[in-house]
């Protein structure tokens, strides 16, 4: 089946969206009410939220995380409608694990080297800021060994501090198998509203993570259906994902959790796009596309440059004097040259090995049982 282009080019901005939230928490985290906020942010959620509004949509904006969510799911969908074939969807339920591993195994290990060597001077930066949002890290020691669980086991079933972002891959991971399982078993029922309705409502209660995961499944059915739609029509089902991903989390009343707004908000956005702007050169070019192959590649190396070299810089810079936006955008086109360098690197080294592993794996498991 030939490689859905847009989808490439809206996971990689969705990435793109996720390392500058990630780089705002860390130096520009004024009007963040989430994890680890300031002191003052906790003590009147609302009015510090609406203190530093319009700037507090952005640095509390994880609604492209959760597009991010929907489209992984989004694919295993519209694909599987595509080719109607049970074994394959088997053997990628197999093989997920390993297709995640090489680059898990790798964030995992640099990041063990760059805490053991003391080499994420945090601390000097929580005293010049006060931002404790970046000492989560350092709240637990590593071994050698706790960073070889965490790799192989930790990071897909449970998330990890040892690389802040891997809270989100075991929702990635365990989104997908989610996934997988339940368009195994979308062909063998009969009432599909009921199953996606009884499965939205149980992770409602359990989970809400995961909801868009399962938003992400019935896109990727309403795709296969190639509605036509008007450009128009296809804009305001974008626009109105876009004002539920973005809606102001202390607006909301206490029995809607921000996430249920994050995944039905990600299937508006979703289907508008795939029905109307899947040509849009904004998704389809080798850029955008680029960052969307390796996209959790990019999430990973740009956190660990931040919290390192970006840190150290920042350190260094204020104690030199130079000013503080001055000294933030020199950090922000750093983290950029060399996330995008690395991201670059691992798209040549860490990606051809995984490639490698995934078909001899595969190879190996599809022999034996047969």
């Amino acid at each position: 089946m030939k490689r859905l282009n847009y989808i490439d080019g809206l996971k990689g901005w969705c990435a793109a969206s996720v390392c500058l939230l990630h780089f705002q928490l860390m130096f520009v985290i004024n009007g963040y009410i989430g994890w680890k906020c300031l002191p003052e942010a906790t003590l009147n959620p609302f009015n510090y939220y609406f203190e530093w509004f319009p700037y507090s949509v952005f640095t509390n904006n994880s609604f492209p995380l959760y597009i991010f969510f929907a489209l992984t799911s989004f694919i295993v969908s519209y694909t599987f409608l595509k080719n109607k074939n049970d074994d394959k969807l088997k053997q990628k339920i197999v093989m997920r694990y390993f297709r995640f591993l090489p680059l898990v195994l790798s964030g995992c290990f640099v990041a063990y080297l760059l805490l053991t060597f003391k080499l994420c001077p945090l601390e000097e930066f929580y005293n010049i800021t006060g931002n404790t949002w970046g000492l989560a890290r350092l709240e637990e020691s590593y071994t050698f060994l706790d960073m070889l669980k965490i790799g192989f086991f930790t990071s897909f079933f449970e998330g990890t501090q040892l690389v802040s972002p891997f809270w989100c891959l075991h929702y990635i991971f365990l989104g997908s198998m989610l996934s997988f399982i339940m368009m195994l078993l979308y062909t063998k029922v009969d009432n599909k509203v009921l199953f996606f309705g009884s499965a939205f409502l149980m992770f409602y209660f359990v989970d809400q993570n995961y909801l868009a995961f399962i938003i992400g499944l019935i896109a990727g059915i309403l795709a296969n259906k190639e509605y036509s739609m008007s450009k128009a029509k296809g804009s305001l089902l974008v626009a109105v994902g876009c004002v539920m991903g973005l809606f102001p989390p202390v607006l909301l009343p206490s029995f809607i959790n921000v996430v249920t707004l994050y995944a039905l908000g990600a299937g508006f956005v979703i289907v508008g796009i795939h029905c109307c702007f899947s040509n849009n050169r904004l998704l389809c070019n080798k850029f955008a596309e680029f960052l969307g192959k390796e996209s959790l590649a990019l999430i990973v190396w740009q956190f660990l440059i931040m919290q390192s070299l970006n840190i150290f810089l920042y350190n260094s810079f204020h104690s030199a004097g130079m000013s503080n936006p001055m000294n933030i955008a020199i950090n922000f086109g750093i983290n950029a040259a060399l996330s995008l360098f690395l991201t670059w690197v691992s798209s040549k080294t860490i990606t051809p090995l995984t490639n490698y592993l995934c078909r001899q794996m595969s190879a190996l498991l599809w022999r034996k049982s047969k």
